[in-house]
């Protein structure tokens, strides 16, 4: 509330200052508040977990038990209850799966097994010449090196944590990242207008025309503004998840969190003058003068002395504001919210090799990358987390006390270093009740219900089986995953059986296709008789090769309604017009695909239509073709080219008349690299 009271007092001293000046319409400062709260700690009150990292050379050691450790709490020796060790998955064949929204990407990075990093670029402290010399071995990194289970997301002073987003590299990195052109600031003049402005309240320049890097009061801001960025991460990811996320600065030096403001406040030593003290030329204050006492009058306001009111509240605000106090700096922040912090530099010579930037990198078990190699430099930060063990513990303290707690693990084995989380609040009561009470029910729109629909990627899928049910007929697709399919025995083709059963399990038809080598899909049109057909609720497909390998997979049958547009069945082919289309049963298309999809029209269809829309339900421009063919039923198809869209799910959706009234069908798909 404390800094809550002090920004309204500067921006109502901002807002009161500039009323009277029409001549200048600039805005007063957006100044940041403080966040002074207490970490969220996501956790039961049960169970504490605790993320072990033992490293022998600076390798994860593996093969350890849950009796080769010792953990306390407070000193207080506790019992390890649950014990696992999870080691990340950096198999380049598993296909990553990318979150659909917010809420999923949320739950992926709760998740302990999939590694968390948020790259911060501190553009203040980027070169111009810094930031092109990144922009390559950042994205070669984020696409080549990553894990298919890990989750990233990025952030400059220009955003803000809370709307922060986590996604895998699967995505269109360079839309994602601003990394497209050069976007370092520390050698360009600014742009910002409120940054313009403040840069006035130093002295000009001796050189009025030449131009010049920000310098004086937009420098302090800036670093203020960088500190409050972090200390603001931090906490954020702290309320993400208890184990460990990983913050990767990158920058060309390590800005300080001393504030050159800070010694103003400070009273001078006895043996040193008020006088004598350095105070820096940006952050001197100059007021106009004021005759005071009976029959005083106030001097008219102008533009000069409203600058200088405007000037001095922001030199007030940086003076006041400290984000980091002796018993709560960056490294305890960090500790207390289990952030590892890791420094990259980008600049030819590290200057992220200070004591700063290396302490504040071992105390929070991160590192300091002293290597002019930008990519080695990010890769060591990969390495650095190959495995760790997840110990879990009733705490013996219960609920009683809100202090953070101090927990320390010990090994019994020897010559093998822990990096450990060290420090935990316990859950706030309020926190505790709103966890254990059902969350309000959400409306989902159509197109959001649709994307639910669509199949999640399975890392250890083998095959996909589609089925729907038509007039006489359940047209069963069947397709093998990319990576089984190049590689024998099944890239030399093979028999498919399908079964279909009712609710009782008893089987009510069979039949069988086979597809072509070089070829990884069937799709198979198994008669069933009119009363018989209505019972159909699942169909099985098992492929059969000659050497005896098998694959098999289940799905529930889809209904189709004949009063409006049915369900839909896919096909795909290559990018070249002789290239064959073959039945679909992965929802999944490549960039270099062309899709086809056939929708069933029972009934005459009026103002045929294909549209792609996005998540949120706005139409994309797209490379459509819609043709109808007669037909018993009629079919309403389109083909699509997938060459103009960024990875990403998109819903298709068919619409038209049909008896006078607006009908259509959404269904999602996905589109990979």
């Amino acid at each position: 509330m404390q800094g809550v009271r002090r920004l309204a007092l500067v921006v109502c001293g901002l807002a009161g200052t500039l009323a009277a000046a029409a001549q200048d319409p600039q805005k007063p400062p957006q100044v940041p508040v403080p966040d002074s709260q207490r970490p969220v700690f996501r956790a039961g009150v049960d169970v504490v977990r605790v993320d072990v990292y033992p490293r022998r050379r600076d390798r994860i050691v593996e093969g350890l038990k849950a009796s080769d450790f010792q953990l306390t709490e407070d000193g207080v020796r506790q019992k390890i209850e649950t014990f696992e060790y999870i080691e990340i998955d950096m198999d380049p064949g598993v296909e990553p799966l990318d979150p659909r929204n917010a809420s999923e990407a949320q739950r992926m990075a709760a998740d302990p097994r999939n590694r968390v990093f948020v790259f911060y670029l501190d553009t203040y402290a980027i070169t111009m010449a810094g930031s092109g010399r990144a922009r390559e071995p950042l994205l070669h990194f984020l696409r080549n090196n990553m894990g298919p289970r890990d989750l990233f997301a990025w952030m400059t002073p220009k955003q803000s944590a809370e709307f922060l987003e986590f996604t895998r590299a699967t995505q269109d990195l360079a839309t994602l990242m601003t990394v497209a052109k050069p976007w370092g600031q520390k050698d360009v003049p600014t742009e910002d207008p409120f940054e313009m402005r403040l840069e006035t309240c130093s002295p000009p320049a001796l050189n009025p025309k030449a131009p010049r890097a920000p310098s004086g009061l937009v420098s302090a801001w800036r670093s203020h503004k960088v500190m409050h960025d972090l200390k603001e991460l931090i906490i954020r990811l702290g309320a993400l998840r208890q184990e460990r996320k990983s913050l990767v600065i990158l920058g060309e030096r390590w800005q300080n969190n001393t504030s050159p403001f800070k010694r103003m406040l400070e009273p001078p030593p006895a043996d040193e003058p008020a006088s004598t003290r350095s105070i820096p030329a940006f952050a001197q204050v100059s007021s106009p003068i004021t005759q005071r006492g009976p029959g005083s009058f106030v001097l008219p306001t102008t533009p000069a002395s409203e600058h200088a009111a405007f000037c001095n509240a922001v030199r007030r605000y940086l003076s006041s504001d400290i984000i980091f106090d002796e018993q709560n700096t960056l490294t305890d922040v960090a500790r207390r919210n289990n952030v590892a912090l890791y420094f990259v530099s980008l600049a030819p010579v590290n200057l992220f090799n200070s004591s700063a930037a290396r302490f504040f990198a071992e105390e929070t078990d991160g590192r300091n990358m002293v290597s002019n190699d930008i990519a080695a430099g990010l890769q060591r930060v990969l390495d650095h987390q190959t495995g760790f063990y997840m110990l879990g513990y009733r705490s013996t303290a219960g609920e009683s006390g809100r202090k953070p707690r101090t927990v320390r693990v010990k090994t019994t084995k020897s010559g093998v270093d822990l990096n450990v989380r060290r420090v935990y609040d316990p859950p706030p009561p309020e926190f505790v009740a709103a966890r254990n009470s059902p969350p309000p029910p959400i409306a989902r729109t159509d197109v959001e219900k649709a994307i639910d629909r669509l199949p999640p990627l399975r890392e250890d899928a083998a095959l996909a089986v589609t089925a729907v049910r038509r007039t006489g007929t359940v047209e069963v697709s069947v397709e093998i995953v990319p990576r089984l399919a190049a590689v024998e025995p099944w890239s030399t083709g093979g028999q498919v059986n399908i079964t279909l059963r009712d609710g009782s399990d008893a089987i009510v038809a069979r039949d069988a296709g086979a597809f072509r080598a070089g070829e990884r899909s069937v799709r198979v049109n198994v008669p069933v008789a009119f009363t018989e057909i209505s019972k159909v609720v699942r169909a099985s497909a098992q492929i059969v090769h000659a050497s005896g390998a098998t694959l098999g997979d289940s799905v529930v049958v889809s209904a189709a309604d004949p009063n409006v547009i049915g369900m839909p069945i896919f096909y795909r082919a290559g990018p070249l017009p002789r290239h064959p289309y073959l039945p679909a049963a992965f929802l999944s298309f490549a960039r270099d695909e062309r899709i086809r999809v056939e929708w069933p029209i029972a009934n005459a269809i009026g103002a045929p239509a294909v549209r792609l829309l996005n998540g949120a339900g706005r139409a994309l421009p797209s490379d459509i073709t819609v043709t109808l063919h007669d037909g018993t039923p009629a079919i309403l198809r389109a083909d699509i080219r997938v060459l103009s869209l960024a990875p990403g799910e998109y819903v298709l959706e068919a619409a038209g008349w049909i008896g006078g009234t607006p009908a259509r069908h959404l269904t999602a798909i996905r589109v990979t690299r």
